[in-house]
């Protein structure tokens, strides 16, 4: 079965995502999958105006790691961070007094006075969304304050992950890059329904095209082994849109130059003829191998336009088309 977010998690993260316009993206160097992964959501959220930085992160070993871990949620019960730096001063004692105009907090100490500037209050407020891909926790402990000012989403298949965001999208078995890739269409279809015009763009048919371009990216599927983009359509997609085949020209485009970041990217869908066909493109970034021995498989059906190959698969079900064109890619 192709991966899907629960309902309940998309809805926060197109909440998370309209929220925030600067986002830090954090993965490990050292994985190569969290890379990949991590470079396609910059690409996508890049393409839709956010503010977004890509800081790899060398994150250390299990083993390293401190036995106990901090508390992470205690951070969203409060609303300031008060930071005392002890350097030669050892805190002994805190206690406070509540008074009619406000609250007085009591210090007392061993060594060496504290100076003004060894106490800090700081905001909790969330002001950037750091997403973490492929990180199994984030220590929130005292003298490392750098995540505080950050609402986190967390996206891992480790099944040792603290699930220390404020989202976790932690999937154990699953390919890393399709749990990423399900977040970029979630990104991708929000954008799209809320913000994606194409009132100017009418086929000669009148049909309007938004309903199968978000049909489309609700039914592409990621292959990283094969860096493909793959969409199967069938009649039905075309009949609750109320489009045709003819319909695909601007989808096509929108894709090819959308806000995925792929080496190839193939379409197959169902021709409403009699007998029933199954027509396909292929677009490759440059002609590589692939390419050719496409080109050259369905040479009699085909017509190439620069780096697109538009064929007849000459099978009449989706299955048997895919299954053929797997054996090539």
């Amino acid at each position: 079965m192709t991966f899907a977010l629960e309902s309940n998690v998309a809805n926060d993260v197109r909440e998370c995502l309209r929220a925030y316009d600067d986002v830090d993206i954090l993965s490990d160097i050292n994985n190569e999958q969290a890379q990949k992964a991590a470079e396609a959501l910059l690409f996508s959220l890049k393409h839709f105006g956010k503010n977004a930085n890509l800081k790899p992160f060398s994150f250390v070993s299990q083993a390293a790691l401190p036995k106990q871990f901090p508390a992470d949620k205690n951070r969203d019960r409060a609303d300031f961070l008060i930071s005392i730096k002890e350097g030669g001063t050892k805190l002994a004692q805190l206690f406070y007094e509540k008074t009619e105009s406000g609250l007085n907090l009591f210090l007392k100490t061993k060594g060496r006075a504290l100076k003004k500037e060894d106490i800090i209050l700081q905001p909790l407020k969330a002001e950037k969304l750091l997403i973490c891909v492929g990180l199994p926790s984030l220590d929130y402990s005292t003298g490392n304050n750098a995540f505080y000012n950050y609402f986190v989403l967390n996206i891992d298949n480790n099944n040792q992950n603290k699930h220390f965001g404020d989202i976790n999208m932690v999937y154990p078995g699953e390919q890393l890059e399709i749990i990423v890739f399900s977040l970029i269409k979630e990104i991708v279809r929000d954008f799209w329904q809320n913000q994606f015009v194409s009132q100017a763009y009418q086929n000669e048919s009148g049909h309007k095209e938004k309903p199968l371009l978000l049909r489309v990216v609700s039914r592409l599927m990621w292959k990283p082994q094969k860096e493909l983009l793959f969409c199967p359509l069938s009649l039905m997609d075309f009949r609750v849109t109320g489009t045709t085949a003819k319909n695909l020209a601007f989808v096509l485009k929108q894709i090819v130059n959308g806000p995925f970041l792929f080496q190839r990217f193939l379409l197959l869908w169902e021709q409403n003829s009699s007998p029933l066909t199954v027509k396909g493109v292929f677009f490759a970034r440059y002609k590589d191998d692939v390419f050719a021995v496409l080109s050259q498989r369905f040479a009699s059906q085909a017509h190439t336009n620069a780096c697109a190959l538009l064929f007849d698969t000459g099978y009449s079900t989706l299955t048997q088309a895919e299954k053929e064109i797997a054996n090539f890619l």
